[in-house]
C-alpha cells in the first residue's frame, strides 16, 4: 500500500509507543536508530523524511535523500484488526518486518521474521503491528 506524500506518526499497536529518531544523537552522518519513545510524549514525533532501512536486524534512518539498502518497506493493512490505520510493515523480499521486542523507551524497532498465525484472517502478535496516522 502507498501512503501519500507527508509526516506521519508511527505507533506500535502491541506496546502503545511511538517511535522516531533517538531525541539525544551524536552529529555525524552516520544512520541513527528508530527506538521508541515514552507513549505519553509526542510532541514532534516524527521520522523527518529520512528513509528507513535495516542493518544487522535493527532498524535505521539515513540522513540521504537517496539510500541504496535494498529495502522497500511494504505496508499491509493488518486484516481483521480494530482501525483502518493499522499496518504491518515488511520487505516483500525478504520477507522480514518491523518488530518492537520490548516495553521500554529507548528501545530499538527491530527487523525480523514476522509471526503468522495460522488462521484466516492470519493473526499477528501484536508488536509487529503499526499504528500509522498522519499529523494534521
Amino acid at each position: 500500500m502507498t501512503l501519500p506524500t507527508g509526516k506521519y506518526l508511527i505507533r506500535n499497536k502491541g506496546f502503545d509507543s511511538f517511535v522516531q529518531r533517538a531525541a539525544h544523537e551524536d552529529h555525524s552522518l552516520l544512520p541513527k536508530p528508530i527506538v521508541s519513545i515514552a507513549s505519553s510524549w509526542t510532541e514532534g514525533v516524527s521520522p523527518g523524511g529520512a528513509p528507513a532501512f535495516s542493518k544487522n536486524r535493527q532498524v535505521f534512518a539515513s540522513l540521504f535523500e537517496e539510500v541504496d539498502e535494498g529495502v522497500r518497506w511494504c505496508l499491509t493493512n493488518a486484516p481483521d484488526v480494530s482501525g483502518k490505520d493499522v499496518y504491518i510493515i515488511d520487505n516483500p523480499v525478504t520477507k522480514e518486518g518491523w518488530v518492537l521486542p520490548e516495553n521500554e523507551a529507548g528501545t530499538q524497532v527491530a527487523c525480523g521474521l514476522l509471526i503468522v498465525g495460522p488462521s484466516e484472517p492470519p493473526f499477528f502478535p501484536p508488536n509487529q503491528l503499526w499504528i500509522i496516522t498522519p499529523v494534521d
